[in-house]
């Protein structure tokens, strides 16, 4: 049996990030990984991870290449 009942058990409100990206829904997506930067929601290096790749990857489905490129590079620091 999993140890984790939803994907939000994984990290915070995952579900929701999911749902923004396959409806397309690119800016949103953004706006919601900005908000969860702002408010310090992402408390573990897994959201953060997390967070970061759906931004990198909505930055890339909006043909900000520079951007996705910059946020990507952020992994070595």
């Amino acid at each position: 049996m999993d140890q984790f009942g939803s994907l939000n058990d994984l990290v915070h409100k995952l579900a929701s990030l999911k749902d923004l990206a396959s409806r397309d829904l690119w800016q949103s997506t953004l706006n919601k990984v900005f908000r969860a930067r702002s408010l310090n929601i992402l408390t573990n290096p897994r959201d953060y991870l997390i967070y970061l790749t759906y931004n990198i990857f909505a930055l890339s489905e909006l043909h900000c290449f520079t951007d996705s490129s910059n946020e990507f590079h952020t992994l070595n620091d």
